[in-house]
């Protein structure tokens, strides 16, 4: 499996984040997850991160898993402000998530904000370093918790997309492709 560039896993339940990922392919490039529910370890701020670390290569990542993302992993995909090491995943070109934490004691709104100011249009050092910019950021409510999407968080996407005319899709204009949906394409 050192060789896989393209994994997609759809369940219904994970005990832990890490029992969905493929951690011998080092080289991996697109990583789809979606389970509704995750165990406990899916809660603690630094779990998602430090699994994140053994991909640095990713490009893609879809996140639709109940309680992953916390302000602690957007931080670290965000550079450091006056600073010239790259952050988290430097080569992510596609961001999906799918969170229950904004606006809450688990991220506030401006962690997000900040991390896609720094994502969609990197300082010009850190592009020259290798960061490449985020093309592509989507936010869909969890699976279980449709009905109660923040409509605010939603908004204010939108706004923010159509303001600095960044590729940002929330709620239902996102396409989450399914876990067959990975081509060639994809990774050309």
């Amino acid at each position: 499996m050192p060789a896989l560039e393209a994994f997609a896993l759809h369940v219904s339940q994970l005990f832990s984040l890490a029992d969905g990922i493929p951690f011998e392919a080092q080289g991996l490039r697109i990583l789809r997850l979606t389970a509704p529910g995750v165990g406990f370890d899916g809660f603690e701020p630094n779990t998602t991160g430090k699994i994140l670390r053994e991909f640095p290569k990713l490009e893609e990542l879809s996140l639709q898993v109940l309680g992953v993302f916390s302000e602690t992993t957007l931080a670290d995909l965000a550079p450091r402000r006056d600073s010239t090491e790259l952050p988290l995943l430097p080569e992510l070109r596609t961001l999906r998530l799918s969170s229950d934490a904004l606006g809450d004691r688990l991220c506030r709104w401006t962690t997000l904000v900040d991390m896609l100011k720094a994502r969609l249009d990197p300082r010009p050092d850190l592009r020259a370093l290798g960061l490449k910019p985020l093309r592509i950021f989507e936010f869909t409510p969890p699976v279980t918790y449709a009905h109660e999407i923040d409509m605010n968080v939603v908004a204010g996407l939108r706004a923010l997309a159509r303001k600095r005319r960044w590729d940002i899709r929330a709620h239902e204009d996102c396409r989450v492709p399914d876990w067959d949906e990975i081509g060639l394409h994809d990774l050309c």
